[in-house]
């Protein structure tokens, strides 16, 4: 099984290095931004394994981030977070080829499960 790379996206820094922090104590490499521009330009310059995108935040929306990574070819898996339990949003999301959606705040198992899923 190779090492895991993972890149968190989420604009409360706090929450993005709390992630952070779990992620790492599970085993895996984690770096976190809490800008959408920031994780961006990371995704387009470093291979990850899989994506944590928060949904809400200022400037551009994890939506228009999706459609991002989406036109610029990137076949990461992304994972979205959010606090906001919306179908509509679920819905939007799974079109654009997230692969999971979690809410805030996450469930570890739940988490584990998704890192399972997407170990090699």
């Amino acid at each position: 099984m190779k090492e895991m790379n993972i890149l968190v996206i989420d604009n409360y820094p706090e929450f993005a290095l709390s992630l952070k922090d779990v992620l790492e104590l599970e085993g895996y490499q984690a770096v976190a931004v809490s800008s959408c521009q920031a994780g961006l330009k990371l995704a387009a310059s470093k291979q990850f394994d899989l994506i944590f995108l928060d949904m809400v935040m200022p400037g551009e929306s994890g939506i228009c981030a999706l459609l991002s990574l989406k036109e610029a070819g990137s076949g990461t898996p992304v994972a979205v977070i959010s606090a906001f339990d919306d179908e509509l949003v679920k819905k939007r999301v799974a079109e654009l080829g997230a692969v999971a959606f979690l809410e805030k705040p996450l469930n570890i198992p739940k988490l584990r499960q998704l890192l399972a899923a997407y170990q090699i």
